[in-house]
């Protein structure tokens, strides 16, 4: 079967492609923030927060992994698992430093309850930096009104240079890294995060950007100039209505030599673009439960697999994956032998980049049951060929495979 993502030198043009647009990401924090099942607890906390924009200033889409550190009740939990989706997940954190905390002990257990019943949901409790530990590379890592808690002695106080490089490990090159916050006054003590629960942005950002992250842009969303910024966040004469911060952060998408590495699989990489179908068809066959390694070596990490349709208007629809979804999705079909064959192709190649158009037969347990055609991109990297993604149409009744693309 097949892959996407986009080849270097056209990746922003892909991106805008396949990326739900602005209006497309209210859509769906707005259908999620009126979902009728969120708890009272949470929607009349919805004016204050103002969920729709600061959901689309994230960026959250349908598919994505989060992360939501410090979880709480689930406020934002909630709200990303509606918008991922069954092809997404949510891992909610809670840290154990917080359990001293009687609401949040309460808190917690009803996001655990919540858990039971969304199974694209995980919420894990774990001390401060092994709560990092993810089993997939996130889209987007989530810090709400707690990074200043990070200092305070009752977390340890927990060392901010590593917690921020062991987000870093976690995402995706071009991942996301959001933190909300209540803002302090220019030239607050450090201890302002102890006695008033607050964190200059400028301090957020010295630390952020000091494990190699980039500054991608601030929202004035939760600004309130009213605020002195001189009280307990908690203080009935402010609270809920804090001046607050939000600060969005980006892995770069070539993050050092990240891209360059090669999973280390035992699995030779082509060294020429023309054994490239080889090298996929023989990543590709065999039973449902084989062992991807070489799959992985063969895609880089941050490969996507874009499965395009007629639509009953006969506009084209697409299914976008990543290749632990088609992992998942060919384990649970139970094949007892998939077999790709690519059938004829050819090449263009300039520099380091490749782009393969090759047409195929997928057979399962002997029966062929799809044909047509992979749109298959590549990068020479030190130790050979990469595939970074696959375009992939079947043949249909109405769109039948010209006689030029059989063998």
């Amino acid at each position: 079967m097949k892959m996407l993502a986009v080849l270097i030198a056209v990746a922003p043009l892909a991106s805008g492609a396949i990326a739900m647009d602005d209006a497309g990401r209210s859509t769906a924090a707005t259908m999620a923030v009126a979902d009728p099942s969120r708890p009272d607890s949470d929607t009349t906390r919805d004016a204050d927060r103002k969920p729709v924009q600061t959901l689309v200033f994230a960026g959250v889409k349908s598919g994505d992994k989060v992360a939501d550190y410090v979880a709480d009740a689930g406020y934002f939990t909630r709200l990303f698992a509606s918008i991922v989706g069954p092809t997404g997940h949510v891992y909610a954190v809670e840290p154990t430093a917080f359990f001293k905390f009687e609401h949040f002990v309460k808190e917690a257990a009803q996001l655990q309850g919540y858990a039971v019943t969304h199974p694209n949901v995980t919420v894990t409790t774990a001390a401060a930096l092994e709560g990092l530990q993810f089993p997939e590379r996130l889209d987007l890592f989530w810090i709400s009104q707690n990074y200043h808690d990070l200092h305070d002695q009752f977390m340890g106080p927990v060392d901010t240079a590593a917690f921020n490089k062991a987000v870093y490990s976690a995402l995706k090159p071009g991942g996301i890294y959001v933190i909300l916050d209540h803002s302090a006054a220019a030239g607050a003590p450090a201890n302002v995060t102890e006695t008033l629960h607050r964190i200059e942005s400028s301090t957020v950002r010295r630390e952020v950007e000091a494990a190699g992250f980039k500054f991608d842009s601030e929202s004035s969303i939760l600004a309130n100039p009213a605020d002195p910024r001189t009280a307990r966040v908690f203080d009935a004469t402010i609270r809920g209505h804090t001046d607050q911060f939000i600060l969005k952060f980006r892995k770069p998408a070539l993050a050092g030599n990240e891209m360059a590495q090669v999973p280390e699989a035992g699995c030779a990489l082509p060294s020429e673009p023309e054994e490239i179908p080889a090298a996929l068809d023989a990543a590709i066959t065999g039973p449902a439960d084989k062992d991807r390694a070489c799959m992985k070596a063969l895609l880089i990490p941050e490969a996507r697999m874009m499965f395009v349709s007629p639509g009953t208007d006969g506009a084209p629809t697409y299914t976008l994956q990543t290749l632990d979804d088609w992992i998942a999705r060919v384990k649970a079909r139970g094949h007892a032998l998939l077999k790709e064959k690519q059938l004829k192709f050819q090449i263009e190649r300039y520099g380091n980049i490749a782009h393969l158009w090759s047409s195929y037969a997928l057979h399962s347990d002997g029966k062929q049951v799809a044909r047509g055609i992979n749109s298959i991109q590549a990068i020479k990297e030190a130790g050979g060929w990469r595939v970074t993604g696959i375009l992939v149409q079947a043949e249909s009744a109405t769109a039948p495979l010209p006689k030029e693309y059989l063998p």
